[in-house]
């Protein structure tokens, strides 16, 4: 096997693990949203340190109730995925988080009602001037004839198998962003099964 095999096989590796594992991206986004982070940052005005978030989580005056090693490691992922930004203090203290609008083959994995709830969380954290949300998802075209089309629909069965969620439409699409109050919206067609969808909130 030369380097050039041996690289390919590494990298196959790599991406069975990530698809195999992607269930995690959505359980981080879940708890997330459930703990209200993005209000938290949003109401501070600011970066906060993991601690600070903590502080203002509700139902959290227990120690116990919140351990925030688990925290730090479930924000450290979703800092990876660029669904917040992280920042290190000019002291040292550690790093601080900042809101993001960027997901990634997480939609698909929750309900319509699901989406709504995470999208008007997500609408509360960016500037209603110049924010947007960046979703990365399989938009279906039914009756079309792309290389991934075809794709796109089985992938919509091992939803219905695997998850509460499903692959949508265009006009899937709409109803939700519209329903989480994003009325303007571009879809951007790439070389991939996913789309990226831009979600203004005005």
């Amino acid at each position: 096997m030369d380097a050039n095999d041996a690289e390919a096989e590494l990298q196959g590796q790599a991406d069975i693990w990530k698809y195999m594992l992607s269930f995690a991206d959505s359980m981080a986004v879940k708890c997330a949203v459930e703990l209200r982070i993005a209000d938290i940052i949003n109401l501070h005005c600011g970066p906060m340190t993991l601690s600070q978030i903590v502080a203002r989580i509700p139902n959290t005056d227990d120690a116990l109730s919140l351990d925030i090693s688990y925290l730090t490691r479930i924000m450290r992922l979703l800092v990876r995925r660029k669904i917040f930004s992280a920042h290190q203090t000019s002291e040292g203290d550690g790093e601080t988080l900042a809101d993001a609008v960027f997901m990634k083959w997480i939609m698909h994995d929750w309900s319509d009602e699901s989406c709504v709830k995470i999208l008007k969380n997500c609408r509360k954290a960016i500037s209603e001037e110049t924010g947007k949300v960046i979703i990365v998802d399989v938009v279906l075209e039914p009756e079309g004839n792309g290389l991934f089309d075809d794709t796109g629909l089985v992938f919509d069965l091992a939803m219905i198998a695997h998850t509460s969620g499903k692959e949508r439409t265009e006009l899937e699409w709409k109803k939700v962003l519209e329903g989480a109050g994003f009325p303007r919206y571009n879809i951007i067609k790439i070389s991939a099964l996913q789309s990226i969808i831009e979600a203004y909130p005005r």
